[in-house]
């Protein structure tokens, strides 16, 4: 390979010399084809992806707003004076009677199910975390530690 001096530029000859100049010229047509104006609009639109797609997995996976029992599933019910709590995990064999120490106490105790997603999960905690407020405000401060309490002494009994 030579190069050949003209003014301040070496100029390269032969294969290699002639490959570079055509990358070049296909670098500056790509480049006049694609303007500034152009680049920043498509920077632009990736952005506005990533912050849409960010924002869509976040309400879905972190606040569960697209499970069916969620906040405002639960804020719908409280508006209807209706208060329930959804269980995860096995039914346990005492299943029937947690309902109706649960009805005593103006509540109703919901199965959720035992596998469920991520997203499922989330929604159900939020839902039962306004419900648990509900329950505080209404049966004053540690009602709801007091019911957990009654309703897990209810699973040590035995079935026989």
């Amino acid at each position: 390979m030579e190069t050949k001096s003209k003014g301040r530029r070496k100029i390269k000859t032969g294969l290699s010399g002639l490959l570079f100049r055509r990358l070049k010229q296909i670098e500056l047509l790509f480049m006049r084809k694609l303007n500034i104006k152009n680049l920043r609009c498509i920077g632009v639109v990736i952005c506005l992806l990533i912050l849409a797609s960010g924002t869509y997995l976040v309400f879905r996976f972190s606040l569960g707003i697209f499970a069916p029992q969620n906040y405002f599933t639960a804020k719908e019910l409280l508006q209807a004076n209706k208060i329930s709590i959804i269980q995860l995990g096995e039914l346990s064999p005492n299943f029937y009677k947690k309902q109706q120490l649960a009805k005593s106490y103006g509540f109703e105790l919901v199965a959720g199910g035992c596998e469920i997603s991520t997203e499922i999960e989330v929604g159900i905690k939020q839902h039962n975390k306004l419900m648990m407020e509900e329950l505080e405000r209404k049966y004053g401060k540690g009602c709801w530690s007091m019911l957990k309490g009654k309703l897990d002494s209810i699973d040590a009994i035995v079935v026989q």
